[in-house]
């Protein structure tokens, strides 16, 4: 393989590494009877909201702190 070819392909296993690192997941969070606040990656009870975290790599700008 060419030199170029090897750098394409490094190139494009980087991309994906960095693309699965990334990913959304459903989180719910409900409170039950007692007041206390669960958190489940399965929806445990009908009141269960879902929260759309995004998992993995961290973002590359400005937090509401500050520069990351």
């Amino acid at each position: 393989m060419s030199r170029v070819g090897k750098c394409i392909t490094y190139v494009a296993l980087v991309g994906v590494v960095v693309l699965i690192g990334v990913a959304n997941t459903e989180v719910f969070k409900w409170t039950d009877a007692n007041g206390k606040v669960h958190y489940s990656d399965r929806k445990m009870d009908s009141s269960a909201v879902n929260l759309n975290v995004t998992t993995g790599a961290a973002s590359l700008g400005e937090s509401e702190y500050g520069v990351e």
